[in-house]
């Protein structure tokens, strides 16, 4: 296949994970909608990356063995998520996502869990594959080129955008690590007796006031910054941790005053 017509497979299957992650940690895990992904768009390119190899490796064996297939696939999704928690985690110095809670997990970047569904998706992708690649037997290749073209131009923007929003996310963690920690430093009480207080502004973000050297200071944290806590709410930044979590538990004393 030409390699637009993968980079189609990969946007398709993308966004199929995209659906699968929010539909799972919105009902099943948070009770509440949540716009999983690193990324803003609705694509999740890990399961793009899954799916596009599966493709291809299996369009080359033509197997069909189906627990061979199951195997493979569970064994591969293991293989690129752990490396893919691992880059990330060295990456952006930020454990994404943590299965330690699950039974038969290595090291909180895998589950056993995760590899019998990744293992059954992909032995569906791998039998329904020859038969929906014959759609695109349909389609100009031209037109198949465009779209890719375009659909990877708006990717790179949301990536630029992306890593700018988390770049300003840590600028603003570390302000707010530096007013929870000036007390430590003077008076040795925990970070925890520091007080900050959480502004919810529903349209922009929250805002995060605090003080140092008896200067209030406000923090904004603006709403596609906090995004990537609510799409990884076992978001951990190695540095921020304490911060994340405080952020976290001042929202909801915030949203529990609002509501009594």
């Amino acid at each position: 296949m030409k390699i637009s017509v993968y980079f189609i497979l990969f946007i398709f299957y993308s966004c199929f994970g995209w659906i699968y992650e929010s539909i799972f940690c919105s009902y099943f895990t948070e009770k509440k909608f949540i716009n999983r992904g690193f990324l803003t768009g609705p694509y999740c390119p890990i399961y793009g990356v899954g799916a596009v190899l599966c493709t291809a490796v299996f369009d080359e064996t033509n197997s069909t063995n189906i627990f061979i297939i199951f195997i493979a696939c569970a064994v591969g999704s293991c293989i690129i998520e752990y490396v893919t928690s691992f880059v990330m985690e060295k990456l952006f110095n930020t454990r994404w996502w943590d299965y330690s809670s699950l039974p038969f997990n290595l090291n909180g970047r895998i589950c056993l869990y995760g590899a019998l569904v990744f293992g059954l998706a992909g032995t569906v992708i791998a039998l329904v594959n020859p038969y929906a690649e014959r759609v695109f037997d349909f389609i100009d290749n031209k037109f198949i080129d465009r779209v890719a073209v375009l659909i990877f131009i708006a990717m790179a923007a949301d990536f630029t955008m992306t890593i700018m929003s988390w770049r300003n996310l840590n600028i603003s963690l570390m302000k707010i690590h530096n007013i929870l920690n000036e007390k430590l430093e003077k008076t040795m009480e925990g970070v925890s007796q520091k007080a900050i207080l959480i502004e919810e502004k529903y349209k922009d973000g929250i805002v995060v006031y605090g003080k140092s050297l008896n200067k209030l200071l406000s923090i904004p944290i603006k709403k596609r910054e906090m995004r990537f806590l609510k799409a990884f709410p076992g978001l951990k930044p190695i540095k921020y941790s304490a911060v994340v979590d405080r952020i976290r538990e001042e929202i909801i004393k915030h949203k529990n005053n609002l509501s009594s």
